[in-house]
């Protein structure tokens, strides 16, 4: 039990380290309506890694700490990569098919990102076109999500299958143990049982 909690936090870490690094490497092409954004490519992490949800959220949080948006790319930037995270879940527990759920679990993150982002520029009162952003957003977060994320996303499986430590699937919330019935002791109410 305390190497699953370990491996979790371990886990979390590394794929929030990763995904500031990878948006901080290209910091002048990470915000705006043309994103060079590698790390996006983690966002499939949710088809098989669940706690992965929380460490992309906070990789974001982070990562649009040097934005030139400021709060409104923190917020609303970060809130839509959670969502797209849990989304990208959900698709990965009920698709069962690889190809078809590599194809769906990456629409959440490529479609929000398109609408949402858009939408946070008209509010930080940029004077550009919704659909020119929202096209060039959509067309930038696709390749970094399927390019990047659907090889990352057959390596890992390779190393889940292989028994790699470390790339293994741990639960988030372990089932409770069931405490064992108590013994019936003998009593007026219960003669049968032997004192």
């Amino acid at each position: 039990m305390k190497h699953s909690k370990t491996l979790l936090i371990a886990r979390n870490a590394v794929i929030c380290a990763l995904y500031v690094a990878l948006t901080y490497a290209f910091m002048s092409l990470a915000y705006g309506p043309i994103q060079v954004r590698i790390g996006e490519g983690l966002t499939l992490l949710p088809l098989i890694y669940p706690e992965s949800i929380f460490a992309l959220f906070l990789g974001c949080v982070l990562a649009n700490i040097g934005s030139p948006f400021g709060f409104y790319d923190i917020s609303i930037g970060s809130v839509t990569t959670l969502l797209a995270a849990i989304c990208t879940y959900f698709i990965g527990k009920f698709i069962k098919n690889k190809p078809l759920k590599l194809i769906l679990g990456g629409l959440p993150p490529v479609l929000f990102n398109a609408f949402f982002l858009p939408l946070m520029w008209l509010l930080f009162d940029l004077d550009t076109g919704y659909v020119m952003n929202m096209l060039s957003i959509l067309a930038t977060q696709a390749i970094f999500v399927y390019a990047v994320g659907i090889p990352l996303y057959i390596a890992l499986d390779k190393l889940q299958k292989k028994g790699v430590k470390g790339f293994e699937i741990v639960p988030i919330f372990p089932p409770k143990k069931t405490e064992k019935p108590a013994e019936e002791t003998a009593t007026d109410e219960n003669p049968t049982v032997e004192k």
